[in-house]
């Protein structure tokens, strides 16, 4: 393997922070989690007409 792609990918992985990438996942996380919980429920659908069911 040629020396460039190593130091290219080197460089790369030294950038990517895992602890801080794992803190704006858990934030994120629970940001969703409360904007689902303080979402209003979703409305029940209406029963089908009777009429329909008996032909």
């Amino acid at each position: 393997m040629r020396k460039r792609p190593t130091i290219t990918m080197n460089a790369a992985f030294k950038r990517i922070k895992p602890a801080t990438l794992e803190r704006q996942v858990l934030d994120l996380t629970g940001r969703l989690e409360a904007l689902s919980v303080a979402k209003n429920p979703t409305r029940a659908k209406p029963a089908p007409h009777r009429f329909w069911e008996h032909r």
